[in-house]
């Protein structure tokens, strides 16, 4: 993982590799092509592109581009998690490339750091919080709200201080919340360390206990129940035979 600089400083440029064996995750701060497998996808600002290992890819440059990157490699059974290609990050993009710039160039971070940081950034691209079940969110409040719960998962969370953060009263943003989601704010964070708890039991290698943590949700016989009532199964029943676990 690292900052990759490409291109010249003026006038347009291409490269051209392929990576048998490694995944590749770009978060991009430029404006250009990428082909995968002779497919060609715009590239611009914010945007983030997974690829698969073994794919073709050509990047098309229109002068100094600069992007955060990791390759990585996942065990085969991990590898059935939805991606997009290429897609708009959007608001959650300065945290996400922020977190992977901090991870890569600390070079004293321990590899279960840098593994998390990977693990939760491929939650965040693989998991969008504007689709609750159909319904589309408008309020930029609301939209903020979520990006500051999503960012905050793995720390305490309150309704006091979200609303705090958001410059709006308690009352305001869980009426409004729930105008917009129909579900409260509290529902909305414990779904949301559900779904990336699921996520990393379904398709990390990441302990369960450091799983929890990551979650926010230290204590093991909480994280259990929390699991157990969403999923109707353990955490460890959710890793050893995914297609067992049933949403309730």
């Amino acid at each position: 993982m690292g900052i990759g600089v490409h291109g010249r400083a003026s006038g347009p440029s291409a490269d051209q590799y392929r990576l048998p064996d490694l995944w590749c995750l770009h978060l991009y701060r430029y404006e250009g092509t990428l082909e995968l497998d002779g497919n060609p996808l715009p590239i611009r600002p914010r945007y983030a592109s997974i690829v698969p290992p073994n794919t073709k890819m050509v990047y098309r440059y229109l002068g100094r581009s600069e992007h955060s990157y990791c390759h990585f490699r996942l065990a085969p059974s991990r590898q059935n998690s939805p991606i997009r290609a290429m897609q708009d990050v959007g608001q959650r993009f300065a945290g996400l490339d922020s977190r992977l710039q901090d991870v890569a160039l600390d070079v004293n971070a321990p590899p279960a750091r840098r593994q998390a940081v990977v693990w939760d950034i491929l939650w965040s691209l693989t998991s969008d919080p504007m689709k609750l079940s159909g319904r589309k969110v408008c309020h930029r409040t609301v939209e903020r709200a979520m990006h500051l719960i999503d960012c905050g998962l793995a720390q305490p969370i309150s309704v006091e201080e979200l609303a705090a953060s958001l410059g709006v009263s308690y009352g305001y943003i869980s009426k409004l919340f729930r105008a917009e989601t129909g579900e409260s704010v509290v529902e909305y964070i414990r779904r949301r360390r559900a779904d990336r708890a699921e996520h990393l039991l379904r398709y990390s290698t990441m302990s369960i206990t450091s799983i929890a943590a990551s979650v926010g949700v230290p204590d093991l016989q909480q994280f259990n129940r929390m699991i157990h009532r969403t999923l109707g199964c353990s955490p460890r029943e959710v890793r050893t035979n995914p297609t067992s676990a049933v949403r309730s």
